[in-house]
Formats: structure tokens, sequence, C-alpha cells
């Protein structure tokens, strides 16, 4: 792991333990649930889940998992809105090659939900960044 990823993994675990005991869970954790876009895989999610695991008890178990959405562009010729695949495709109206993203919102990682051990889910507070 470079220092890159080795802070970018630190800042995120450090956002799920903090978010934990804002919300008053200290029951042990099943899993978590992160929601973002091939643009935000900044994050080995391994790596995150290892570090997770090694915090302690309520996290010894946990597992991440990251759900893939796509990116909403806005194609920079003909102004249509599209939702993007695994690179920048062209714009299926015109074909033109580059689009912009409509938000910062692809480029982040999002909590969206914690599975406690005992089944129950706890939703994410809305646009929770995690990364």
């Amino acid at each position: 792991m470079n220092n890159t990823e080795d802070v970018k993994v630190k800042i995120a675990c450090g956002k799920f333990i903090k978010y934990c005991k804002e919300s008053n869970l200290f029951e042990p954790i099943a899993m978590v649930t992160l929601i973002g876009t091939y643009l935000s895989r900044a994050i080995d999610i391994s790596l995150l889940e290892s570090a997770v695991r090694a915090v302690g008890l309520q996290w010894e178990n946990a597992e991440i998992v990251y759900q893939e959405t796509p990116a909403r562009l806005e194609c920079n010729q003909c102004g249509q809105h599209y939702n993007s695949k695994d690179d920048w495709w062209p714009c299926p109206n015109c074909g033109h090659p580059e689009g912009s993203a409509l938000s910062p919102l692809p480029f982040q990682i999002r909590l969206k939900e914690i599975r406690l051990e005992t089944g129950k889910v706890i939703k994410a507070r809305k646009n929770t960044i995690i990364g």
C-alpha cells in the first residue's frame, strides 16, 4: 500500500467509526454497504475492510460491500444528460466523446447502510461521504 492509499483508507475507516459513535451504534457490525461510481474507486475496498476489522470487537467480522452506480454526465457538445458506463463513453445523442460530471458526487464514496450482526439494517443519513 502506498502512502496515498494508506491515508485514504485511514480517513475512510475513521469516518465509519465516527459515524457509528455519533449514531449510537455500538453493536457488532456484520456489513457496511458503500455506493459510488467507477470514478470513485480510489480506495481499495479489501484494504478498507482489513483496516475496519482491525479496529476492535465491534468490527472484527465486518464485511465491506461496494455497489457501483453510473455517473451522470452532460455532453460537452449537445448538452444531453446521460449515464456513463465503464469510461467516458460517447454521448448517446450526438456521439461526442467528452462529457462533464454533473456534480462532485461521481468522485465520492457514500455510506448506504450498516447491517448489524443481529440482522437489523440501519440506513445511512443522506449523502454521508466516506471517501
